[in-house]
């Protein structure tokens, strides 16, 4: 969550707060969603404006530590609505 205070994590429990927030198809806020695969070894990484208007990407984590970091996966693709 971003707000006044900056970039933060937020629970379940508030998250769920922010989704009763939603009137109509813009959402007032941009929902960003990531999953980490189990073996740790690719991350998707979307962005959602509307219950129809986002995009998203799966990349490949490269590296492991600080030395990790993330490339795009070309045969996991994308998406863009």
């Amino acid at each position: 969550m971003r707000d006044e205070s900056g970039l933060r994590q937020i629970g379940l429990e508030e998250f769920e707060q922010h989704q009763k927030k939603i009137r109509g198809s813009i959402y007032p806020f941009i929902l960003f969603t990531f999953d980490i695969s189990e073996n740790r070894q690719q991350v998707a990484i979307s962005q959602q404006e509307a219950s129809r208007a986002g995009f998203g990407q799966n990349y490949l984590i490269e590296g492991e530590g600080e030395q990790a970091h993330l490339v795009v996966d070309a045969k996991g693709g994308g998406w863009i609505s």
